[in-house]
């Protein structure tokens, strides 16, 4: 997100947003790109290359993690805006995209 966020402050085109992010890599991720370059297995778009990222370096339970941190989730101290920043934090991890009246059924039922 925070990177497409600079995207969007710089104006950064689509066709530069993959050369502009690769740019930055450091450590492993060089070398994995460079890996992508020597076997011609380039991502041509910034989507491909999240998509890439997301294969090669989250671990398959980190979806699942969020997803039981969204299951027990409770208000408890928290005051609603830190529930709901906690609540939308988790959302965004696992994939959910909710429509208002979902986000709105989910604060009344809790």
């Amino acid at each position: 997100m925070t990177v497409e966020q600079k995207f969007s402050v710089h104006l950064v085109p689509e066709q530069h947003r993959v050369r502009q992010a690769t740019s930055e890599f450091k450590d492993f991720a060089i070398i994995w790109w460079n890996g992508l370059v020597a076997h011609d297995a380039l991502p041509g778009t910034w989507e491909e290359l999240k998509i890439a990222m997301r294969d090669r370096f989250i671990p398959p339970s980190y979806k699942h993690e969020w997803h039981n941190k969204l299951q027990c989730l409770e208000w408890g101290n928290m005051s609603v805006q830190e529930y709901y920043t906690e609540f939308q934090k988790c959302a965004i991890r696992c994939g959910i995209v909710e429509d208002m009246e979902d986000t709105i059924v989910h604060f009344l039922v809790v």
